[in-house]
């Protein structure tokens, strides 16, 4: 192991050097055996220049940066092993730079290993959403709970499950909000927009008249019965196809749309964690990844000569 790396008393801001040699003294004093050292040597020197391609200053690290640089090391089919070990020795590297005031707040990097590589979800833009949700007949029972079915999914971001599986019993209209429960349990509280109450509020009374209604779900199928994923999945096709959407949209698509536009929108992913009720940050850190890459493209062809 090279520990003659020179020593510096200060950082210059993406100096990787500079901080490595400062880091590699403190790792030094502490009782780490050696090959634990020079693991923590190779995996945050290999990090660091990771955050110096990408021109990220070293105040800017944060736990999105941290499970991104993680995902790349899935791609290149490192091992679990690996990862889970690159992991710890970003913790060290973070929890020291903390201490030297080098970044401004701890990083929290505690989630799960391994980590699945997820496959880039199908969104829509703002405008794709409008047309979607433009289609519905409204003068029919069936397309206003249609219409509010779907305009509570993007509102709340739900999964099709819960979405199907909704109790009058889970709704505070007054309060604008909805429960989604877990083992019988209120879980998860969630906020509804004015455009989805107004039009649940519009259903809501014309299916108190419905005939067949004779459940206590919010929405059910024409016999009043509980509707499939199946017939939920063909009815957003077929609107899909009214709307001349072109992608290939699936029962997902809404949800996937309702957290982008959030981040977009300036909300903390952590708090959309919540929303959407995943229990690991790293499920929801691909919406940051889709984003990010809906920036550079943007770039690229607002700036290169021949994008266009």
């Amino acid at each position: 192991m090279n520990n003659n790396i020179k020593q510096v008393n200060y950082f210059e801001r993406g100096d990787v050097m500079a901080l490595m040699a400062e880091y590699i003294k403190y790792i030094n004093s502490k009782s780490f055996t050696n090959n634990t050292k020079e693991a923590y040597i190779s995996d945050c020197n290999m990090f660091l220049n990771y955050v110096q391609e990408l021109n990220i200053e070293f105040y800017d690290i944060d736990n999105i940066l941290v499970i991104k640089y993680l995902n790349n090391l899935k791609m290149q089919k490192k091992a679990n092993s690996t990862i889970t070990r690159n992991l710890s020795s970003i913790n060290n590297l973070l929890g020291f730079m903390y201490k030297k005031k080098i970044i401004k707040e701890p990083v929290n990097t505690e989630f799960e290993v391994p980590i699945k590589v997820r496959p880039v979800p199908v969104t829509l833009t703002v405008e794709e959403v409008d047309l979607l949700l433009n289609t519905q007949d409204l003068t029919t029972f069936k397309g206003l709970r249609d219409k509010a079915m779907l305009e509570l999914m993007y509102a709340c971001g739900v999964k099709v499950s819960e979405l199907l599986s909704l109790s009058i019993y889970d709704m505070d209209l007054d309060r604008r909000q909805i429960f989604l429960r877990k083992n019988n349990r209120k879980t998860r509280v969630i906020p509804i927009g004015k455009i989805a109450l107004k039009y649940l509020k519009v259903y809501m009374k014309e299916r108190e008249n419905y005939q067949k209604n004779t459940s206590d779900l919010v929405f059910f199928n024409l016999k009043g019965n509980k509707l499939t994923r199946q017939g939920f999945w063909k009815l957003i096709k077929e609107y899909s196809r009214e709307a001349n959407i072109e992608k290939n949209i699936n029962t997902y698509t809404l949800r996937h749309s309702f957290a982008i536009h959030l981040i977009e929108n300036g909300a903390d992913i952590t708090a959309v964690q919540r929303i959407l009720g995943h229990k690991n940050l790293m499920a929801t850190a691909i919406y940051k990844d889709v984003i990010d890459n809906y920036k550079i493209k943007e770039v690229y062809e607002n700036s290169h000569p021949r994008a266009k």
